[in-house]
């Protein structure tokens, strides 16, 4: 019984030993590469790259997630077809695939002028006041964008935010989130 149990804590650390030391430092600096070679091309670029990627990460680094959503979806929707599934899949997988490579270009999309920002009177409104500004985001995409509008305007941020599962992925949201003037807390 005792060398079943070391076993099974021999095997979860090398696991987590493998995905620390090899794997995490692999995707990390792949990453790394793809964010800031994304800063040298044109901002319509890394967008396009993005949605060619996002699928190909589905089927080698995030294949549990995307088994987990597939699964989801054949609860969600049974009356798709699994070629119907598939595909939204796919679209769901380009989405994330762009907004990945969206953090390293978030600043310079503002500073281009491709985000639009509306009602902007209601925080000017607060600002002269000297009222406390509190922005409600949904996830749909990048959020980071509203730094840019929020740095000109001069509206400090402070977010929340759940670090990645790999440290060095959590590393690029924080530099991407300090360019924009966003301070952040785990």
């Amino acid at each position: 019984m005792i060398s079943s149990f070391k076993k099974i804590q021999d095997q979860q650390w090398r696991k987590q030993f493998i995905r620390y030391w090899l794997l995490d430092p692999f995707w990390g600096g792949l990453d790394y590469l793809c964010c800031y070679l994304f800063r040298l091309l044109p901002l319509n670029i890394p967008c396009k790259i993005g949605a060619v990627l996002g699928p190909l990460a589905a089927s080698w680094r995030f294949q549990k997630a995307n088994q987990r959503a597939e699964n989801n979806l054949k609860i969600l929707k049974p009356e798709l077809s699994a070629e119907q599934r598939r595909a939204l899949l796919h679209k769901m997988w380009q989405n994330i695939g762009q907004t990945m490579s969206e953090y390293s270009i978030a600043d310079l999309l503002w500073q281009d002028g491709r985000v639009e920002v509306k009602n902007s009177h209601y925080v000017k409104e607060c600002q002269a006041k000297g009222l406390p500004i509190i922005f409600v985001t949904a996830h749909f995409a990048n959020w980071e964008v509203i730094g840019g509008a929020c740095k000109e305007n001069n509206i400090p941020l402070l977010s929340l935010y759940q670090p990645q599962n790999n440290r060095f992925v959590t590393q690029i949201a924080q530099v991407s989130r300090a360019r924009i003037g966003l301070k952040t807390v785990a």
